[in-house]
């Protein structure tokens, strides 16, 4: 396993601990993930680190980047770590957009 597939979990801790500058290194790794693999699903990873860090806009960035991947999200959005999510509208799009609503 590269360093890169485990960057995800220590950049969740780093988001939860506010330690930004180590934050910063991991994202960077899993960013590099995703040029180097292409195919690579670093899009959800990098969606549940930013609604850690508190950034809501780049998490749905994210979430909606993977949709159009075609990646599943939906496995994680009734994670605990995404508290509150089911409070923003945009939440109600991905559900919209994986056919999840009637």
């Amino acid at each position: 396993m590269r360093i890169s597939q485990r960057s995800f979990p220590i950049g969740l801790c780093l988001a939860k601990t506010g330690q930004t500058d180590k934050l910063k290194d991991c994202i960077s790794k899993i960013e590099q993930r995703a040029t180097e693999e292409p195919g690579s699903v670093v899009d959800q990873d990098l969606a549940m680190i930013s609604w850690a860090m508190g950034d809501k806009d780049k998490a749905f960035h994210h979430f909606f980047r993977a949709l159009d991947k075609k990646i599943p999200v939906s496995y994680g959005l009734y994670s605990p770590i995404y508290k509150g999510i089911a409070d923003d509208p945009r939440f109600y799009e991905i559900k919209k957009r994986m056919n999840l609503v009637g």
